[in-house]
């Protein structure tokens, strides 16, 4: 590069010089003679080699955007093949985030300089910057972690896009097969190793992206990787693996000294175990990574543990409790649900989670929808020891609050929808809280958590309203696979079956928390998955839900005394 620059200078300091004599180096001022004849030859020789440098500058430039183009063109054909449920795919969902964070930026640098080009390369750079500015690309490496852990899926699955556990449940999104590259699996095991996701994670990423790569044309990403390998091996104390890996990174890179060190040490290290013990140093436990056995996968605590298992397998009743469970028609003695009652289910008998079905209809759901997606952001939960809002990694989505005060036609089937969920819990709007929106994606989850101030949390609710006594949590959507609502006590969990909503009474009847009714959000492993909420208060219900003589744990309708 330097050497081509140095000769645009001297080619340029050339042609300048030809101008420069031309035609003052005859007395006459006309082109007449041969020499000026010769001059001016030079210089058209000159500008022709001068363009043709220009242009070829041009054509690479385009030649790398085409590139590039075509690879975006192609996924195009195969999301108009796919239809709808192309983003149903987490790959696919992973893919479009790397497409802007990577191929679209290659294409604004190949663009760069090109004649009417700027005003497209300010678009794609606004777009670009934006996603990685927001971290896209690292929390939906998070998401894609977050689901093999919680449903125990291979990164080679991932990887191949065949999603063993989406064929088990007859999900059609499998087919599509998108593919992730060396450097998509790498970079996903890299975010895990960073984030201190369980070493057979990290590992199982890093021998699927050793799988992939090419060592010749992509030896730095082939050396990253079997540095990785080397780590997690010797985390999961297998010495063997970690030195194998260890010579021959040390074979491609006989300089570096961090390597021969990390040898002597792992030769040293299987010296000793061979005087001591004599074995041959395979010392360790090779874990499964889809194990389904705690022992071989422990979580960070049982209540992740217990999470994870309710959102992975199908409920299981005992008889004594499954024959309390049943399904009835609603109508709270109310004349309008009498008319029309709703269907509901008890999904628990004590404490009592409700189903109610066909809530809301289509273009109500529609409403809630337009209005709530321009003004979305980052969800946030209240800091127990602080009382702030803040961030979590626990909590992935997206909100927005509804609070339908105008007179316009939306706002008005906003206010219709409380008004019928009044009717069908009992309770009053008077202190409720306006209409949350939650949209997931790629393992979009909330752990597990409880929906009201506890007796130690500093965030308390205020006086004026009053602890949050009760949830109505509405499935605006239903996605492919995941995304269920698990109760951590009873270890069930609820599907989220569109149009549907579920009822809980979060306080006891003498005001004090239910720790019964803590509950998690399961990641969404396909689809979209868009709720609402509706948080009802103490204040204003103290005529609809009256403190008992006798305290009880019992919960919730009055149907169920």
């Amino acid at each position: 590069m330097v050497l081509l620059n140095k000769k645009n200078r001297e080619r340029k300091m050339r042609l300048y010089w030809l101008i420069g004599l031309w035609p003052s180096t005859c007395v006459s001022n006309r082109a007449t003679s041969y020499k000026q004849m010769e001059k001016l030859s030079d210089i058209e020789n000159f500008l022709i080699q001068r363009i043709e440098a220009e242009l070829q500058k041009e054509e690479t430039k385009l030649s790398l955007a085409k590139n590039h183009l075509g690879h975006l063109k192609e996924e195009r054909v195969v999301k108009n093949k796919t239809g709808s449920n192309y983003l149903a795919h987490p790959v696919n969902q992973y893919k479009l985030i790397r497409r802007f964070t990577d191929d679209w930026k290659e294409i604004s640098n190949s663009l760069n300089g090109a004649s009417n080009s700027q005003q497209l390369i300010n678009d794609i750079t606004s777009i670009s910057d934006k996603v990685i500015d927001t971290s896209s690309d690292e929390i939906a490496q998070d998401g894609i972690l977050r689901l093999q852990t919680t449903y125990f899926i291979g990164s080679d699955e991932f990887q191949s896009g065949q999603i063993g556990y989406l064929d088990s449940i007859g999900s059609p999104i499998s087919r599509t097969s998108p593919k992730l590259s060396a450097r998509d699996c790498y970079d996903i095991g890299r975010r895990g190793y960073l984030n201190s996701a369980p070493t057979r994670i990290v590992r199982d990423w890093m021998e699927t992206a050793l799988r992939l790569v090419d060592p010749i044309n992509d030896e730095e990403l082939y050396i990253v990787i079997l540095d990785h390998l080397a780590f997690t091996w010797s985390k999961m104390g297998n010495t063997n693996a970690a030195l194998k890996y260890y010579l021959k990174l040390s074979e491609l890179r006989p300089d570096d000294t961090r390597f021969k060190s990390n040898i002597n040490h792992y030769r040293t290290q299987l010296r000793a175990k061979w005087r001591v013990t004599g074995d041959d140093g395979k010392d360790g436990i090779e874990f499964d990574p889809m194990s389904t056995s705690a022992n071989d996968n422990p979580s960070v605590r049982d209540e992740t543990k217990a999470y994870e298992t309710i959102c992975r397998l199908p409920n299981s009743y005992n008889p004594s409790d499954a024959e309390k469970l049943k399904c009835f028609y609603w109508h709270n003695d109310e004349p309008f649900l009498r008319i029309g009652p709703i269907k509901a289910e008890m999904l628990w008998h004590e404490p009592e989670f409700i189903r109610f079905y066909d809530i809301i209809s289509p273009k109500e759901v529609e409403i809630i929808d337009r209005l709530s997606k321009p003004i979305s952001h980052y969800s946030t939960v209240q800091d127990p020891t602080t009382g702030e809002l803040v961030n979590a990694h626990y909590r992935i989505s997206e909100a927005a609050w509804l609070t339908a005060k105008s007179a316009s036609a939306d706002d008005q089937a906003i206010r219709r929808f409380r008004r019928r969920i009044s009717l069908i819990t009992g309770l009053t709007m008077e202190r409720a809280e306006d209409v949350q929106y939650s949209n997931y994606g790629i393992g979009g989850q909330y752990e597990p958590h409880f929906d009201h101030a506890t007796e130690n949390d500093v965030g308390q609710f205020d006086e004026i309203d009053g602890n949050r006594i009760a949830t109505w949590l509405t499935y605006l959507t239903q996605p492919i696979a995941g995304g269920d609502t698990a109760f951590i006590v009873p270890g069930i969990k609820a599907e989220p079956i569109a149009r549907s909503a579920v009822f809980w009474y979060n306080l006891l009847r003498d005001g004090r928390s239910d720790n019964r009714t803590r509950h998690a959000a399961c990641p969404v492993l396909a689809g979209e998955k868009s709720v609402s909420n509706i948080w009802f208060h103490e204040r204003g219900e103290e005529f609809t839900r009256k403190c008992l003589p006798e305290q009880t744990d019992k919960s919730t309708l009055k149907m169920f005394p």
